[in-house]
C-alpha cells in the first residue's frame, strides 16, 4: 500500500478510536488511538502537507492520556509533537491557528505538571500563549493571548468542528483576566463563548461536553459572586450537575467536577437558606472530590482547601445555632488546612489563599479559647498571604482585611497600639485597591471606621465614612432584581447611619451628614421613585434623550422569568448591554441637557430644605457610636445631640435592638426562623415611651420652640405639623406617641413619617397633582357623590387559615354610620351645597384582582383584614385576601396582595405611578408599616410605603400588630374627624384645612383618633401607639 494511503487510513482509525473514547470513557480506545496515530506520523513521508495535522492529532491523544492517568510523560510528549506541528507550518498558513491552539492546550497541561520547565516552553510562544502571562504575571501578555484567541475564533467557520475548542480556550483566557482585574465585560464575553461551545458540542461526545459544562458552571458561579445574580447561580448548579453526570466513575476529571459543584452548592443552597443539610451535602461532595484526587495531583491542595472552607462555614452556622458539636467542624477544618499548608510552598495565589484561610480558622478558634498562639500564628499566616500576593491582585484586598482582623484581636489581647496601627493601615490599603470588589472595599472601610471611632479620630473617620457610603450605589444597582438589591443592601446595613453619627462629631458637617443619609439609605425605594417618573420635564427639554433613556430603561429591566436557559441568557445579555448603554445615556443627559445636571441624583441640600416648607423634618439617627437628632427646616439644618439615647439607659427591648444592630453590621443574618419573632417585645410599653420622650422627643420639641418652628397647640392655628424619619436603630421608633403622664408629642404636634426625604418629596408632588385634580372636579355645583367620592371598604371577617376578624364588619358599619350622620347634618345645613358627600362601597371577601380593579374608582380605600410583614423578604409582605380555590381545593384559598403585586398593577396604569382616583389608603391590618427583615430597616420597604409608591397621597399604617376592637373605634373617630371637616373651617373648635387631599387633614384626623384611644386605654399604649401616617 502507498505510504500516504497507509498513513491516512491509520489517522482515520486513530480519530475513530478517540471518538469512541470520548463517548464511552474506555481507556482501551484512547490507547489504541495513540498507537494508530503514532503509526500515521511515522508512515507519512517527511515534508508531506498532512504531517502537521497528524502530529497535532497525536498531541490531542497524548493530552487525553495525561488527563486520564495524570502521568507527566504523556503531557511532555503532547507538547513535543504539538511543537513539531507548529514548526512545520508557515505563519500565513490558515491551519496554523488550530495548531497553535493545540500547542497552547498541551503546554497548559505540562505547565501545571512541571513548573521547572516554564521558561523553556513559554519563551517560544511569546505573548500569544496564555501561559506566558501565568509565568510573568504581565497583563499585556494576557491581553495579547486573548487577542490571538479572538482572531482564531474570528477566522474559523461556524461549521468547523474545531470551533467549540477555540471558543472554550477564548472563554478560559477571558475568565482568567476577569479573575485578575474584575472586569465585568470579560466575564460576560467568557460566558457567551463558553455557552456557545457547550451548544456546539455533540451530546455523544460526553467527556468533552462535561468539561465545557464545568467551565460554564464555574463562570456562572463567578457571575453570582460579582453581581449576586441568583438565576446565574441556579444555572451554574444545573451545568455542573450535568458535567458530573457525564463523567464516568473513576475518571480523573470527575474529581474536578465534584469540587466545582460543591462550591456552587455552598453558595446557592447554604448561603441562601442557612439550612445545615445543604452545607452537609456540599461537604460530602467536596470530600468525594478529594478522595478521587491522586496525591501527586497539583489540584489536591485547592480541593483540600475548599473542603476545609466548607467545614469552617458549617462551624460558624452551628455556632450561631449554639450547637455544642460546632467545634468538631472547626477542628476538622484546621486539620485539613494544616495538611494543605504543610504540603505546599511558593507564592502561587492558590497557596496564598490556603494560608489566609487557615489564618481565619485559627482566628475563629482564638475566639473560643483565647489561646494566644492561635492568634499570633493567624497573624503570621495572614501576613504571608499578603506578602506573596501581587499589589494589583484582586484577592489582595480580602487578604489584607483578614490580616487586619487578626491584628485587631491581637491588639485587644496585648494592648499593642502598633498592631492596631498596622490593622488600620491594612484596612485602608484594602479599601484603596482599585481592582477590588466594591463590597470588599466597603467592608474594609467600615471596619477602619470602627477602629477610628474607638480612637476618637473623628476627622479621619469622617473621610472614611464618606468614601464608604459613596460606594453603596455600586453594590446595589438600580437595574438588579429586587431580591438582589435587598441582598446587596443587607451587606451595608447601618453604614449610612454610622457615617451620619461620625460626621456629626465634626463641626460643620451636619449638611454632609444629611446628604450621606439620603445617598446610603432607601436606595431601593429611591429607585422605585425614579422608575415612576414619567420624564415629562426631561421630555419638554430634550425629547430625543427622554425617549432614548426610556427605551434603555425598559430593556434594562426586561423580565426573564419563564424563559429557558438559551432565551434567558439572550435576554440577560440584552439587559446587560442596556445597562452599559444607559449609564452612558445618563452621563450624556447630565452633561448636555440644560437643567438636568442632577438627573437621577439625590436631592441637593437646598432641595432637601425646600421639602420642610410645610413643617420641619426631624431625622433621629441612633447607633452604638452616637445618637443625634437633625432638624431640617426650610431655612437651615441643625443637629441636636441625644447622649441619653443609648444602651445604658434603654429599656430591655431597645437594648436588644442595639445588640441586633451590631450583629447586622457584622453580617450575621443566620436567624431565618420566621416563628422566632420578637415583635411583641417591641410593642410600646409606658417605660419605652417615657424613655423616648425624656431622651429624645422632648429635647427636639424644646429646640423647635426656640427656633420658632412649633407653636401653642391650643392656639388659633392649632398644632404644627412635622415629619419623623428614624435612622439606624430608630427606624421603627414611635416618636409620635412618646410622652409621660403630663406631656407628650401627641399633645404638642401633628406627626407624620417618611422613610427618606426623597420619598417625602415624591409624596409632595403627588399631593400637588391630586389637589389640582380635586379643585378641577369640585368646580361644579352638584354635591352628588361621584365615583371619585367613594370610600371603598375591603373587609375580610374570615380568612382561610387565619383567625376570624369579628371587628371587620363592625369597622365597615362604623364608617357607614359616620357618612350617614354627616349626610343627615348636611341636609339640614344652609351650606350643604358646599359640602362634599361620600358613599361607602363594601367589598367583602374579595380577591386581589377585584381590589386592584376597584382602586381607580375610589377616593379612599380602607382595608380591614389581616396583614403580614415578611421577616425574610419585605417585598413579599402582604394583605391577606381570598380567591376561589382550584384543583382539589374545596373552598376559598388565601390570595395575597403583596408589595410586588401592587407595583405590577401600578406599572400597568396608563399614567405611571398613579392609582387613579384613590388618594387615601387606610391599612387597618397588622404590621403594615413594619420592616421585620433584618438589615433592611433603613429601606422602608413595607406595605404603607408601597401604597405611597402606587400613587396614594396619604397612607395610614401600623408599626406592629393591632387589636380588632381598637381598629373599629379608631376608624369611627378618624372618619368622623376627616369627613366632618369637608366644607367647614372648624371641627370641634379646631381650625382645619378644607381640601381633602391635604396630608395635614389626614394626619390631624389620625392624631385626633389616636388621642381618643389614649383616653380610652391610658394604661395600654401598645393598643393605640402603632397607628402612623405617611404622606405629604
Amino acid at each position: 500500500m502507498d505510504p500516504v494511503e497507509l498513513a491516512e487510513a491509520a489517522a482515520y482509525d486513530a480519530a475513530t478510536e478517540y471518538d469512541l473514547y470520548q463517548s464511552t470513557g474506555d481507556p482501551i480506545h484512547l490507547n489504541q488511538a495513540v498507537r494508530t496515530g503514532t503509526l500515521a506520523v511515522f508512515t507519512i513521508p517527511e515534508g508531506h502537507h498532512l504531517l502537521p495535522e497528524f502530529l497535532s492529532n497525536l498531541s490531542v491523544f497524548r493530552q487525553g492520556q495525561y488527563q486520564y492517568s495524570g502521568e507527566a510523560l504523556f503531557a511532555e510528549e503532547a507538547v513535543r509533537v504539538a511543537q513539531q506541528a507548529v514548526d512545520l507550518v508557515r505563519d500565513d498558513d490558515p491551519a496554523k491557528a488550530g495548531l497553535l491552539d493545540t500547542l497552547s492546550n498541551s503546554l497548559e497541561l505540562h505547565f501545571t505538571n512541571d513548573a521547572t520547565l516554564r521558561g523553556a516552553f513559554l519563551n517560544g510562544l511569546s505573548n500569544k500563549i496564555t501561559l506566558l502571562y501565568k509565568y510573568t504575571d504581565k497583563l499585556e501578555d494576557l491581553d495579547d493571548a486573548i487577542k490571538a484567541a479572538r482572531e482564531i475564533v474570528a477566522i474559523t467557520p461556524q461549521d468547523d468542528p474545531n470551533r467549540p475548542s477555540y471558543l472554550t480556550n477564548l472563554a478560559s483566557k477571558l475568565h482568567i483576566r476577569h479573575e485578575r482585574i474584575e472586569r465585568e465585560e470579560d466575564l460576560e464575553e467568557a460566558i457567551t463563548a463558553a455557552r456557545d461551545a457547550v451548544d456546539m458540542t455533540p451530546p455523544e461526545n460526553k467527556l468533552r461536553l462535561a468539561g465545557r459544562l464545568n467551565n460554564l458552571g464555574l463562570m456562572l458561579t463567578g457571575r453570582y459572586k460579582q453581581s449576586h445574580d441568583a438565576d446565574a447561580l441556579l444555572e451554574a448548579v444545573e451545568s455542573l450537575q450535568r458535567a458530573v453526570e457525564l463523567t464516568p466513575e473513576g475518571h480523573a476529571e470527575r474529581a474536578g467536577g465534584l469540587d466545582s459543584l460543591g462550591i456552587a452548592l455552598r453558595y446557592l443552597l447554604f448561603e441562601f437558606t442557612g439550612e445545615v443539610h445543604y452545607i452537609d451535602e456540599a461537604i460530602r461532595i467536596a470530600r468525594d472530590a478529594v478522595s478521587l484526587t491522586p496525591d501527586n495531583d497539583p489540584n489536591l491542595s485547592g480541593r483540600l482547601n475548599n473542603l476545609a472552607s466548607k467545614h469552617g462555614r458549617r462551624y460558624l452556622r452551628l455556632l450561631d445555632m449554639e450547637d455544642l458539636e460546632s467545634s468538631r467542624d472547626l477542628d476538622k477544618a484546621i486539620q485539613l488546612s494544616e495538611q494543605v499548608v504543610k504540603g505546599t510552598a511558593g507564592t502561587d495565589p492558590v497557596i496564598a489563599n490556603c494560608r489566609s484561610n487557615l489564618g481565619v480558622l485559627l482566628d475563629s478558634r482564638y475566639d473560643l479559647d483565647h489561646n494566644s498562639r492561635d492568634i499570633e500564628r493567624a497573624v503570621d499566616l495572614a501576613r504571608e498571604a499578603v506578602d506573596s500576593t501581587p499589589m494589583d491582585h484582586p484577592d489582595r484586598s480580602a487578604f489584607l482585611i483578614r490580616l487586619a482582623n487578626s491584628l485587631v484581636k491581637c491588639a485587644g489581647q496585648t494592648r499593642d497600639e502598633k498592631s492596631l496601627d498596622e490593622a488600620l493601615k491594612c484596612y485602608l490599603e484594602a479599601a484603596g485597591q482599585p481592582l477590588g470588589l466594591a463590597l470588599t472595599r466597603v467592608m474594609a472601610l467600615r471596619t477602619a471606621l470602627l477602629v477610628l471611632t474607638i480612637r476618637g479620630n473623628w476627622t479621619q473617620a469622617a473621610v472614611v465614612a464618606e468614601t464608604a457610603v459613596k460606594l453603596i450605589p455600586q453594590i446595589c444597582s438600580r437595574y438588579a432584581t429586587r431580591e438582589d438589591q435587598q441582598y446587596a443592601v443587607m451587606q451595608t446595613s447601618g453604614l449610612a447611619a454610622d457615617a451620619c453619627a461620625v460626621l456629626l462629631k465634626v463641626p460643620g458637617k451636619v449638611e454632609k451628614a444629611v446628604e450621606l443619609l439620603e445617598l446610603g439609605r432607601g436606595l431601593i425605594i429611591g429607585y422605585i421613585i425614579d422608575d415612576l417618573d414619567d420624564l415629562s420635564h426631561l421630555q419638554s427639554i430634550d425629547d430625543s434623550s427622554a425617549r432614548r433613556y426610556r427605551t434603555l430603561k425598559t430593556q434594562a429591566s426586561m423580565p426573564i422569568d419563564g424563559w429557558g436557559p438559551v432565551g434567558r441568557e439572550r435576554l440577560l445579555k440584552e439587559r446587560r448591554e442596556a445597562v452599559y448603554a444607559i449609564d452612558a445615556c445618563i452621563r450624556d443627559i447630565r452633561q448636555t441637557v440644560p437643567g438636568q445636571e442632577r438627573f437621577l441624583l439625590g436631592p441637593t441640600i437646598e432641595e432637601i430644605k425646600s421639602h420642610a416648607v410645610e413643617g420641619p423634618i426631624i431625622i433621629v439617627n441612633v447607633t452604638d457610636i452616637a445618637s443625634d437628632a437633625i432638624i431640617v427646616s426650610h431655612k437651615l439644618i441643625k443637629s441636636v445631640p441625644l447622649p441619653g439615647l443609648s444602651p445604658a439607659t434603654a429599656p430591655a427591648p431597645i437594648q436588644y435592638q442595639f445588640r441586633q444592630y451590631v450583629s447586622n453590621r457584622r453580617g450575621d443574618y443566620n436567624d431565618r426562623d420566621l416563628d422566632s419573632d420578637d415583635s411583641d417585645d417591641d410593642d410600646a410599653q409606658p417605660d419605652q415611651l417615657t424613655w423616648l420622650w425624656v431622651h429624645c422627643v422632648k429635647a427636639v420639641l424644646d429646640e423647635l420652640r426656640i427656633m420658632g418652628l412649633v407653636c401653642d397647640p391650643d392656639g388659633e392655628d392649632g398644632p404644627r405639623r412635622l415629619w419623623w424619619m428614624g435612622s439606624g436603630i430608630a427606624t421603627s421608633f414611635p416618636f409620635h406617641a412618646a410622652g409621660n403622664s403630663t406631656e407628650s408629642a401627641l399633645d404638642s404636634v401633628v406627626s407624620s413619617y417618611t422613610p427618606t426625604i426623597k420619598t417625602l418629596g415624591y409624596a409632595r408632588e403627588r399631593s400637588i397633582g391630586a389637589n389640582t385634580m380635586v379643585a378641577d372636579k369640585s368646580s361644579g355645583t352638584s354635591n352628588e357623590p361621584s365615583s371619585d367620592d367613594t370610600i371603598l371598604v375591603v373587609t375580610m371577617p374570615t380568612t382561610p387559615g387565619s383567625k376570624p376578624l369579628r371587628g371587620a364588619q363592625r369597622e365597615c358599619a362604623a364608617i357607614e354610620k359616620v357618612v350617614t350622620a354627616l349626610d343627615s347634618t348636611a341636609a339640614h345645613s344652609d351650606s350643604s351645597s358646599l359640602r362634599k358627600t361620600f358613599r361607602v362601597q363594601r367589598l367583602p371577601q374579595p380577591c386581589v384582582r377585584d381590589v386592584l380593579s376597584q382602586i381607580v374608582q375610589s377616593s379612599i380605600i380602607h382595608f380591614a383584614c389581616h396583614g403580614f410583614s415578611d421577616a425574610k423578604d419585605p417585598s413579599r409582605s402582604h394583605l391577606l385576601l381570598q380567591r376561589r380555590g382550584g384543583g382539589d381545593a374545596s373552598g376559598p384559598v388565601v390570595d395575597r396582595l403583596t408589595i410586588t403585586e401592587l407595583a405590577k398593577a401600578v406599572a400597568a396604569q396608563p399614567a405611571a405611578g398613579s392609582a387613579g382616583g384613590a388618594r387615601i389608603a387606610f391599612l387597618s391590618a397588622c404590621s403594615t408599616a413594619e420592616v421585620r427583615a433584618r438589615g433592611l430597616g433603613d429601606e422602608g420597604l413595607h406595605l404603607a410605603s408601597a401604597f405611597q409608591m402606587a400613587g396614594f397621597v396619604d397612607v395610614v399604617g401600623s408599626l406592629w400588630s393591632v387589636d380588632d376592637d381598637v381598629c373599629v373605634a379608631l376608624a369611627e373617630a378618624f372618619y368622623s374627624r376627616l369627613l366632618g371637616a369637608m366644607g367647614s373651617s372648624r371641627v370641634e373648635g379646631t381650625k382645619v384645612r378644607a381640601d381633602l387631599g391635604s396630608g395635614g387633614r389626614v394626619a390631624e384626623a389620625l392624631r385626633y383618633a389616636v388621642m381618643r384611644l389614649r383616653t380610652r386605654y391610658p394604661e395600654s399604649p401598645f393598643l393605640w401607639t402603632p397607628f402612623v401616617h405617611f404622606g405629604a
